[in-house]
């Protein structure tokens, strides 16, 4: 039992190292890198904030960078659709009013809902909304562009791409 918590220990120190390195490499990027943002928030939110987690092609960096401090009811997350993020988060805050409740959606994800604002406001859910916008549905495109076809072929992705006309999220908050 002693070898083993050794083990642990050592492996645990090897992924923070390895987190500490990736981190340093993205943290200058612009647009602001995923895992920025992630270490960012988490600086920002109390320690006993829940996050409800509807970015798809982002899940691995809140696990990796956001640090939750104890085990339980801090996070929550997709299992892979689509349409559920900030509505969720809007219940959490209704089931935990005296929590920090953070929505973490993509910009396709917030298209399924952005009612859900609306609702925030008419019934005064103090949730806070993290939209990560990379105009594009970016798991379908990732996904098109690993299957080849003309799709990859002429770079274009009609289909997945969420632009002519951008959507413009400040101006849907307001």
């Amino acid at each position: 039992a002693l070898e083993r918590a050794r083990e642990i220990e050592e492996e645990k120190a090897r992924r923070e190292d390895a987190k500490r390195k990736e981190m340093a490499e993205r943290w200058d990027r612009v647009p602001i890198s995923t895992a920025r943002l992630v270490c960012e928030l988490r600086q920002a939110l109390s320690p006993d904030a829940m996050v409800v987690d509807e970015v798809s092609g982002s899940h691995g960096f809140l696990r990796r960078f956001f640090d939750f401090p104890k085990p339980g009811l801090h996070y929550v997350e997709t299992a892979g659709c689509l349409g559920w993020g900030l509505p969720a988060a809007l219940g959490v805050k209704l089931a935990s009013p005296e929590r920090e409740v953070v929505a973490f959606v993509g910009d396709g994800s917030f298209l399924y809902y952005p009612q859900a604002l609306w609702t925030a406001c008419r019934y005064r859910i103090p949730v806070v909304t993290v939209i990560c916008n990379n105009r594009s549905y970016l798991n379908d495109k990732i996904f098109l562009k690993l299957r080849g076809g003309p799709t990859a072929q002429y770079n274009r992705y009609e289909t997945v791409d969420i632009t002519k006309p951008n959507v413009d999220i400040v101006r849907c908050a307001q």
